[in-house]
């Protein structure tokens, strides 16, 4: 509450008006001191009508400017690693460790060396009942990454039936990496190379 009230009213203690909107900005950060700085400063200075209406769109968008500065952290990972990071997002958050491990590896990637370079950076984290979870806004960052290839026509990844029908019908499946399928802890899991030709 101190990172957002430093940010959004340049002090530790907020003005009472605004109090419950700042509960509510900091409950849907869960804990995320970026989220906290950005939505802090945007609203600054804003009267109580700008608040209520900002913290509307903030719960309502997960907030495009977030997703985009946490890029950064993306950015900086070798490229198995952000495979790696993508799938996580896509397809394994909340999975339990040893499996995604299995699947991950039998696509010929480094998992274990991969997850520990994601924890090291504090885009995933295991669990104690070890699964594999990530922040709301990193998983969201991943997907966003994910849909910018749609854009480019190069989508490397489907976990929405909707995006799948969509590349079965305009036949765009040579640029998929990863495609899943869960049912409870059973996975179909079918990899098929970038370059295979179709």
């Amino acid at each position: 509450m101190e990172l957002f009230n430093q940010h959004a009213f340049k002090k530790e203690v907020p003005d009472e008006r605004f109090k419950n909107f700042s509960l509510e900005v900091v409950n849907h950060a869960k804990g995320l001191p970026l989220a906290l700085k950005v939505w802090g400063s945007l609203l600054h200075k804003k009267s109580l009508t700008q608040w209520r209406s900002t913290v509307d769109q903030i719960k309502k968008n997960s907030s495009s400017e977030i997703v985009k500065k946490l890029k950064i952290s993306y950015d900086g990972l070798e490229p198995e690693e952000q495979k790696i990071f993508l799938d996580m997002a896509c397809f394994f958050r909340g999975d339990e460790k040893k499996v995604v491990i299995e699947i991950l590896e039998s696509c010929d990637f480094g998992a274990e060396y991969g997850l520990d370079v994601l924890i090291d950076k504090s885009l995933v984290n295991i669990s104690k009942n070890d699964r594999v979870e990530m922040h709301d806004l990193i998983q969201d960052m991943g997907r966003y990454v994910v849909k910018m290839q749609k854009d480019s026509g190069k989508q490397s990844r489907l976990w929405d039936a909707e995006d799948f029908e969509e590349v079965m019908v305009n036949n765009t499946v040579s640029r998929l990496q990863f495609l899943v399928f869960k049912s409870n802890y059973l996975f179909l899991l079918l990899h098929i190379l970038a370059s295979a030709p179709f």
